[in-house]
């Protein structure tokens, strides 16, 4: 028997070492964290987690009573309010977040977190970019602004400086999905991380029918009315075959127009995009299928086979062929 939502409960709000020490005296901070400068301001680097590097994701309860000061992640962040309430400064703004309201912090957006008290459980759920760059994108690719928010924030090329929250208080299977989610994550049993990225599709998909939210970031969503993720749609249905002359006369652009657009809003190459559907397509089947590599490369959109492989392994560091022993 894997843990339950009442042992998952008792967990949540029973006292972690850190935080019995803070209640029985506030300890000196030995370990000081990298600082750096945001738009000129000096802020902590939280870049690792105890001694553990960031792997894929990272599930851990906020520790209660002390502040945190202004700081960035390496990693996206969500906070999920389990429990009580909690006040939070980000970009010079004080945000509040409610029991069972949910937020979402891009990569290198400075924030602080207030004091909290007893009833004031809060999740912290982060996200690499390496889970990102997988097929686990690939599943949110007709999310609209989820997946927009995500591309932006694995992509160098764009300003990190937004978040959006989630007014998901009334929703009633968000927090029994997160509940089920964060049983997965601390009892750990047998194939939980698969279990746990599909639970994170279910949640931000469910986020979408709740979706009123204070989005942080710069205004222009749309280039002439045309958004973003409708391009990115155009090419995940016809990456097979588009070309960036096909695709700009399809949204009644010029070439240079739309190459400089898909730069500007992605922070990658028209080329680039393509190279990442057909790539992440072809893990799909290569997971999933028993179909030669040939095969899968052809379906995809390559009839270089050699190009192909070339492609596979400069992304994956290995062979289509390794790729599929490795997921066997």
């Amino acid at each position: 028997m894997g843990m339950d939502e009442k042992q998952l409960d008792q967990f949540l709000r029973s006292y972690s070492e850190a935080e019995l020490a803070y209640l029985k005296n506030p300890p000196e901070i030995n370990d000081v964290p990298e600082m750096i400068k945001v738009n000129g301001r000096p802020v902590f680097l939280f870049d690792r987690i105890g001694n553990l590097s960031l792997d894929k994701i990272k599930i851990t309860k906020h520790e209660r009573f002390a502040a945190v000061p202004m700081h960035v992640h390496t990693w996206i962040e969500i906070n999920y309010m389990y429990s009580g309430s909690c006040t939070q400064l980000i970009n010079d703004e004080t945000v509040v977040l409610t029991e069972g309201q949910l937020i979402l912090i891009d990569t290198q957006v400075p924030h602080a977190i207030m004091n909290t008290g007893e009833n004031d459980i809060l999740i912290n759920i982060l996200l690499s970019k390496e889970m990102l760059t997988t097929a686990f994108l690939s599943r949110l690719s007709n999310k609209g602004i989820i997946t927009d928010f995500l591309i932006n924030a694995i992509s160098e090329g764009r300003d990190h400086n937004h978040y959006i929250i989630f007014h998901s208080q009334e929703n009633k299977k968000i927090p029994r999905l997160m509940r089920e989610m964060l049983c997965e994550y601390f009892d750990q049993t047998a194939y939980y991380d698969e279990i746990i990225e599909s639970y994170m599709v279910i949640i931000f998909t469910e986020l979408l029918r709740v979706f009123k939210y204070d989005a942080h970031q710069p205004h222009a969503q749309t280039v002439n009315e045309t958004s973003l993720i409708q391009i990115l749609q155009y090419i995940e249905n016809h990456y097979q075959t588009c070309t960036l002359a096909s695709a700009a006369a399809h949204f009644n652009y010029s070439t240079s127009y739309f190459s400089t657009l898909i730069k500007k809003h992605t922070g990658k190459t028209f080329n680039e995009l393509v190279r990442m559907q057909k790539l992440t397509h072809a893990c799909l089947l290569i997971e999933q299928t028993k179909e030669p590599i040939y095969e899968i490369a052809r379906k995809v959109g390559y009839d270089n086979l050699t190009f192909f492989y070339k492609k596979f392994k400069q992304v994956y560091g290995v062979s289509p062929q390794e790729y599929r022993l490795g997921r066997i």
